[in-house]
């Protein structure tokens, strides 16, 4: 019977050793590259960390751009930098091809001699070794990686698959920064048409009347002596610029980004919205409801009311002319609810659908995403109630 023929001890304990600080080196990695969504703190940490490991003189990043089949050079550290950033684009396929090593390694020369097809610059700074590792997330291509270096070598296969699993990390974390970027511009660019379309049919239209009203106080004072009519006619003006002033202050309160902390209670974050919205207008708030037991309580439950509540108090700064607004909350067996009530001069749901604009598509958006409802109750002359109720417990 044949026997397997073992290494010795001492060379499996240092095969160990060596397993174990690749799974350190890569775990620290993962937990960098998890913890960022900053595309250029991504590359510029994969690059130092894998330059310092594997002892080379430089490296470089090629991404993938979107919607086309280019390749672009992304970052690059290291000696002779020239040759490099003179040739900062290619076609992806063409890279493919230009870097026969891909997953592998390869040096200057071949096995028969033959120098590996690359660019004759390269060559020409000194670089003996070019290894080209893919950064890859879900499978899909989204850039390459190329470390170089003056001295020939060979890579280990230990050493591949180090610099393999290195890629799909940093590919699959330049995708989640792409990803979280897109989303962030989508969302500019959405607050970009709701802040137009508010200052348009608000506050410049507001301003518009102030001017109407000095055009016809002027018009007033060269053809009359009537002195009062004239001093009505800027009074108007002066309270209709004081009322426009009013509701900038409410844009930017409404500009201002929030978030309900990870430490942070339900109410106390509806505290500390009330007591903004205190110093950002000159309506007075109140604020009344329990604590709720954090326990059972999903966050994203707590963000949506929190947020409600933001909106709500937005747009009653801008839109309801209130002199109070008053916050409750309250808790049921199953569930949570939040009621926002003003004594503004309030809307008829029927013929102004729109009078909330997108803040009530937003509010109505959060609450079902948790599967809860909002409620607009109004009145012209009445004041407006907002009811909003998310589930106490994970659906």
């Amino acid at each position: 019977m044949d026997h397997i023929t073992q290494p010795p001890i001492e060379e499996q304990v240092s095969l160990l050793n060596q397993r174990n600080e690749d799974l350190v080196f890569i775990n620290s990695i993962a937990t960098a590259l998890t913890s960022s969504l900053e595309l250029n703190l991504i590359l510029d940490y994969t690059i130092t960390r894998v330059l310092s490991r594997m002892d080379v003189e430089a490296g470089e990043i090629l991404l993938c751009e979107e919607g086309n089949d280019i390749m672009r050079l992304a970052l690059y550290r290291g000696q002779a930098a020239e040759p490099f950033w003179g040739h900062e684009h290619c076609q992806c396929k063409e890279c493919l091809t230009k870097y026969p090593g891909l997953r592998h390694h390869f040096t200057t020369t071949t096995e028969d001699g033959n120098y590996c097809q690359f660019n004759q610059q390269m060559k020409d700074t000194g670089f003996h070794f070019w290894a080209t590792i893919p950064l890859t997330a879900q499978n899909k291509l989204v850039g390459v990686m190329n470390i170089l270096s003056h001295q020939e070598r060979q890579l280990t296969q230990r050493e591949i698959e180090l610099l393999n699993a290195i890629g799909s990390w940093a590919g699959n974390a330049i995708e989640n920064a792409r990803t979280h970027h897109h989303a962030q511009r989508l969302a500019v660019l959405e607050e970009r048409e709701r802040v137009g379309m508010d200052l348009h049919d608000g506050t410049i239209q507001s301003i518009y009347g102030v001017s109407l009203a000095l055009e016809y106080a002027r018009s007033v004072l060269r053809d009359s002596n009537d002195g009062g009519q004239v001093l009505e006619k800027i009074e108007q003006a002066i309270e209709g610029l004081n009322g426009t002033i009013r509701d900038m202050r409410a844009y930017i309160l409404d500009l201002q980004p929030r978030q309900l902390r990870d430490d942070e209670s339900l109410m106390h974050g509806l505290k500390r919205l009330i007591d903004e919205f205190h110093k950002n207008s000159i309506i007075v708030g109140s604020l009344a409801g329990p604590e709720i037991d954090p326990t059972g309580f999903p966050k994203s439950h707590a963000r949506a009311l929190f947020h409600i509540c933001q909106e709500s108090l937005a747009n009653i700064a801008k839109h309801s002319h209130a002199s109070q607004a008053n916050i409750n909350l309250w808790t049921t067996k199953d569930r949570a609810i939040l009621e926002i009530v003003d004594n503004g001069k309030g809307f008829d749901p029927e013929e102004s659908a729109s009078a909330l604009g997108h803040g009530l598509s937003n509010m109505q958006l959060r609450a079902h995403k948790v599967g809860g409802d909002v409620e607009i109750i109004s009145a012209s002359g009445e004041g407006t109630t907002v009811l909003a109720w998310v589930p106490r417990y994970p659906l």
